[in-house]
C-alpha cells in the first residue's frame, strides 16, 4: 500500500477518531452547538413521557389533552427517540441542550465513519484525496444546530449497512431500524430514508447469487416496517393535512422546499433545478469525465434525496451523505486514471 493511503484496516476508525477530536475542539471553543427541537421540548414539557405515551398526564389541563393536536402519533418515533436525552439532562441537572451539545462530536464521529466504510470497502483503501472529500461533510455537521444532526447520521448508518463490507442479517436489520429511526425526527427524511432502504433492498434482489443471498436485503426492510409503519403512515397523514389534503400536497410541499426562495414561480423553478442538475450530472458520466459507471449504485441512492428534496430543505440535505461517497470513491480514481467498474451491493 501506498504512501497515499491510510492502511484500509483502521482507515474509517482514524478518521472517525479524528472528526470526534476537531468538532469537541469547536464545541469547547463555544462554535458549535446542538439543540433539541420544539415538537419534542413541547411534549415533554407537557408531561408525556415514553411510559405515559398511551394517556395524558393526569394535572394537564383539559384544554391541552387534545390527543391529535398536542400529542400527535406523528411525533411518536422522534418523541421516543429524544425521550432518554431530555430524561438523562434532567436527572443530571442540565439543560437539555447542553447534553446534546457534548454529545455532538459523537454523531459527527460516527457518521464520518460510517461513509468512510463505504469508502474503503469500495476502493480498498483510503486516500488523502477521499479523506479530504469528507471535510465538507464533517463542517456541515458543525454548522448544523438541530435535528438534521441525528438525520444525516441515521442516513449514513443506513448507507453503510448496505454498501460497506457485509454483515449478518440480525446486525443489518437492527442497524437499519437504528439508522431509520434517527432519521425519524421530521417527516420528509423519515420518508426518505425509508425509500432509500425499499430501493437499496430492491436492487439487492437483482443481484447474482443464491435466492438466500438476494433476498438478505429485504428481512432489514421488512423489520423496519413491521416497528414504523404506523410512525410513517401518521407522518404522511400529518403533512397531507398540513397541507390541506391530497390535493395541495404537492404543491404545497414543492413550495416548502428549496423552491421557496423562487417566490410565485417556485414550483417551475424546482422542476427547472432539478432537470438542469441531473442532466449536467447525466452529461459528465455519459462523457466519462466523473468515471463513474452507469451502473453504479449509489448514484441511485444520491438521487432520491436529490428529488426528494424539493419537498424540503432537510431532505435536501440528506443527499450530501451518499454524494460525499460518490465523490470520495470515484474522483481519486479520477486523479489516478484508473478505470471505473461497477460495483454490487454486498
Amino acid at each position: 500500500m501506498g504512501v497515499s493511503s491510510i492502511r484500509a484496516i483502521s482507515a474509517p476508525l482514524i478518521l472517525g477518531l479524528i472528526c470526534f477530536a476537531l468538532h469537541t475542539i469547536l464545541v469547547l471553543a463555544g462554535l458549535s452547538d446542538l439543540h433539541p427541537w420544539s415538537q419534542v421540548t413541547y411534549l415533554y414539557d407537557a408531561g408525556w413521557s415514553v411510559r405515559n405515551w398511551g394517556f395524558a398526564p393526569e394535572d394537564l389541563p383539559a384544554e391541552l389533552q387534545n390527543w391529535d393536536g398536542i400529542r400527535p402519533d406523528a411525533h411518536k418515533a422522534r418523541f421516543f427517540l429524544m425521550w432518554p436525552f431530555m430524561a438523562l439532562a434532567d436527572e443530571a441537572g442540565l439543560q437539555t441542550a447542553e447534553l446534546l451539545t457534548f454529545l455532538k462530536p459523537v454523531f459527527a464521529a460516527i457518521t464520518i465513519w460510517a461513509v468512510a466504510r463505504v469508502v474503503r470497502h469500495k476502493n480498498g483503501a483510503i486516500s488523502f484525496l477521499s479523506a479530504g472529500a469528507l471535510l465538507p461533510l464533517a463542517g456541515l455537521i458543525a454548522v448544523m444546530d438541530g435535528r438534521l444532526v441525528f438525520a444525516l447520521c441515521g442516513y449514513a448508518l443506513l448507507i453503510s449497512v448496505f454498501f460497506g463490507p457485509g454483515m449478518q442479517v440480525l446486525s443489518a436489520s437492527l442497524l437499519s431500524l437504528l439508522a431509520i429511526w434517527l432519521t425519524s425526527v421530521t417527516s420528509g427524511t423519515f420518508w426518505c430514508a425509508t425509500l432509500t432502504l425499499l430501493l437499496v433492498s430492491l436492487l439487492g434482489i437483482r443481484q447474482e447469487g443464491s435466492l438466500n443471498e438476494r433476498l438478505k436485503g429485504l428481512i432489514p426492510l421488512a423489520t423496519v416496517l413491521m416497528v414504523f409503519s404506523g410512525g410513517l403512515l401518521d407522518a404522511l397523514k400529518k403533512v397531507t393535512e398540513y397541507y390541506g389534503g391530497v390535493s395541495g400536497l404537492l404543491s404545497g410541499a414543492i413550495s416548502h422546499g428549496p423552491a421557496q426562495f423562487l417566490g410565485q414561480h417556485a414550483a417551475v423553478g424546482a422542476v427547472l433545478v432539478i432537470v438542469c442538475v441531473t442532466a449536467a450530472v447525466s452529461a459528465l458520466i455519459w462523457l466519462k469525465i466523473l468515471r463513474v459507471p452507469r451502473s453504479e449504485p449509489l448514484l441511485l441512492v444520491a438521487a432520491v434525496p436529490l428529488i426528494l428534496g424539493v419537498t424540503g430543505l432537510s431532505v435536501l440535505v440528506l443527499a450530501a451523505v451518499p454524494v460525499t461517497m460518490v465523490i470520495a470513491v470515484f474522483v481519486p480514481r479520477l486523479v489516478s486514471g484508473q478505470k471505473p467498474d461497477a460495483h454490487r451491493l454486498p
